[in-house]
């Protein structure tokens, strides 16, 4: 079965979910296909932990670029959570998690380049309804814009 780009590609980028860097496509005519089952690294070699289902009160523990700059420094109300175990490689600089050194929200360079990962696959439902969510969106978009 072909699924069109557009049926896989959401907009805005931020609503790409769990699992989706982790998987390998064929591309054809505009139209992605075979998806390949979920690596244990995503394409920037990040290795996610799996998905745990329960509540994460998450704290913010460094943050040398002010991606958390909108909060009071916790991140809360979500009810499943992915650690990333390892950022291939790239040189963290925000990070939030239920301990220092386990991050759930991480930002990290790779190159010349930032990624983020919010590991809360409930993130893009929040961003409507949760004043924090959105906040830190937008702060996201002003980092990776530049």
């Amino acid at each position: 079965m072909a699924v069109h780009t557009s049926d896989v590609l959401p907009s805005p980028p931020s609503r790409v979910g769990t699992y989706a860097l982790r998987r390998g496509v064929q591309v054809s005519g505009g139209q992605l296909s075979h998806a390949t089952p979920p690596q244990a690294a995503d394409l920037f070699g990040s290795r996610i932990k799996p998905i745990q289902h329960r509540r994460a009160e998450l704290l913010t523990y460094l943050d040398k670029i002010g991606l958390f700059a909108p909060t009071a420094g916790s991140i809360t109300g979500y009810d499943a959570f992915e650690q990333t175990a390892s950022t291939g490689g790239g040189k963290v600089v925000a990070a939030a998690g239920q301990q220092a050194g386990q991050p759930v929200i991480v930002a990290y360079r790779m190159g010349k380049g930032l990624v983020i990962r919010t590991g809360l696959p409930q993130w893009s439902q929040r961003v409507g309804s949760d004043q924090e969510t959105a906040a830190v969106t937008r702060r996201m978009w002003t980092l990776l814009s530049r």
